[in-house]
């Protein structure tokens, strides 16, 4: 009977354990839905018109200046021009391994 009885008490104990839980868990669900979802508008930093008309502002300027704005890296990155291939076999810039004459006895 005593047996019988702590099982019960420790039943109901969990039960409304779960039961807190169960109602914490709605109650911030329903602050989470009660938040607005609406979005503050940007005050710094530029909108895609801004940047659409500094880039083609630029590209102008490239032209101006008698550069080609398609070709090539700007030179204002400080981008390194790629230097030829260079020979393994004799260390001629301008040749390929597969291709040198000195490879073959030529």
């Amino acid at each position: 009977m005593v047996k019988g009885c702590e099982l019960a008490i420790y039943n109901a104990s969990l039960l409304a354990r779960e039961n807190s839980d169960l109602r914490s868990a709605i109650e911030n669900d329903r602050q989470k839905k009660s938040r607005s979802k609406r979005q503050m508008a940007s005050t710094e930093g530029l909108s895609f018109q801004e940047a659409r008309d500094l880039i083609s502002l630029r590209s102008k300027e490239i032209e101006a200046r008698g550069g080609d704005a398609s070709g090539g890296a700007p030179q204002s990155l400080g981008v390194p021009e790629r230097a030829p291939p260079t020979c393994s076999e004799c260390n001629i810039q301008g040749r390929k391994r597969t291709s040198c004459p000195t490879r073959f006895g030529i």
